[in-house]
C-alpha cells in the first residue's frame, strides 16, 4: 500500500480491470481485512496505566513503539554521527498532545523526537512527545549552572558531569549542546558576513553539529517518496 497508492483501503479489492491489483485479495478477503483492521488491539490490558500516571497517554501503542525501535536498531548499525531532532507524524485524530507546526509540510500531527544517521537519513529510534517533557536530573543541573551565567558574544562556558559535557556558547543567541564525545575546545572557522568573509572561533562540538544536523531532515525527505500515511 506504500507503493501502490489508492484513495480508499477497500479499493485494493476492486475487480475493475483498470484498477485491479491482485496482491491484497490473494492474502485474505476484504471483509476479513477490514474487520481485523477496525478492531486491531496491540496493548496488554493487564498492564493498563491509569490516567494521571506516567505513560498513560501512550499506553495503547507503547508496545508497538518499543517493538519498532528495537527492530530499527537491530537492522542497521549507524556511523559515528547521530542527529537528534524534532519530526512530525501526520495525524488529525483526537489526542490531547497533538501539535501544530507551521514551518513544515505536514503541519498537524504528533511531534516526535528522532535519532537518525545524517549520512543515510535512517531513523534509529524515535519517541513520541506526549505533552510532558522530562530531563534527567544530572542534565537539569548542568543546564541550571550554565543558564545563570552571563557572558559576551563569542564566549563559551561549560560544565562536566563524568563523560558528559554541557557547552553554552554565545552567538546571535545562546546555543546549548550536550556531548559525551567532545571537549570544550574552540577552533577558527571562516563565515560569511555583510562586509565579506570573516574568521571567528566556534566550539568544536558546534562545528561538527552543523555538519551532521540534517539527519532527520534527510529521513523526512526519503519518507515523502512513499506517500502511505
Amino acid at each position: 500500500m506504500s507503493l501502490v497508492e489508492k484513495p480508499h483501503i477497500k479499493d485494493y479489492w476492486l475487480t475493475n480491470l483498470v484498477l485491479y491489483t491482485p496482491f491484497a485479495s490473494s492474502l485474505m478477503k476484504r471483509d476479513r481485512f477490514t474487520s481485523i483492521f477496525s478492531m486491531l488491539h496491540i496493548s496488554n490490558n493487564s498492564k493498563y496505566v491509569r490516567k494521571g500516571q506516567p505513560g498513560h497517554c501512550l499506553f495503547k501503542i507503547r508496545f508497538y513503539v518499543n517493538f519498532i525501535n528495537t527492530q530499527m536498531s537491530k537492522s542497521y548499525y549507524p556511523y559515528q554521527n547521530i542527529t537528534v531532532d524534532e519530526g512530525v507524524c501526520p495525524f488529525r485524530g483526537s489526542v490531547n498532545f497533538g501539535v501544530y507546526m507551521k514551518n513544515i509540510p505536514e503541519k498537524y500531527g504528533m511531534k516526535l523526537y528522532v535519532a537518525s544517521d545524517p549520512l543515510t537519513g535512517y531513523t534509529l529510534k524515535f519517541e513520541i512527545y506526549s505533552g510532558k517533557g522530562q530531563l534527567d536530573n544530572s542534565i537539569t543541573l548542568l543546564y541550571e549552572r550554565l543558564l545563570c551565567d552571563y557572558f559576551e558574544k563569542g564566549e563559551m562556558t561549560f560544565a562536566r558531569n563524568g563523560l558528559q559535557i554541557c557547552v553554552k556558547w554565545k552567538d546571535t543567541r545562546d546555543v546549548l549542546l550536550l556531548s559525551t564525545v567532545y571537549s570544550a575546545d574552540m577552533k577558527p572557522v571562516t563565515v560569511k558576513a555583510r562586509g565579506g568573509a570573516i574568521q571567528k572561533f566556534k566550539p568544536v562540538a558546534i562545528i561538527d553539529y552543523n555538519k551532521n544536523k540534517t539527519g532527520v531532515d534527510h529521513g523526512d525527505q526519503l519518507i515523502t517518496y512513499y506517500p502511505f500515511k
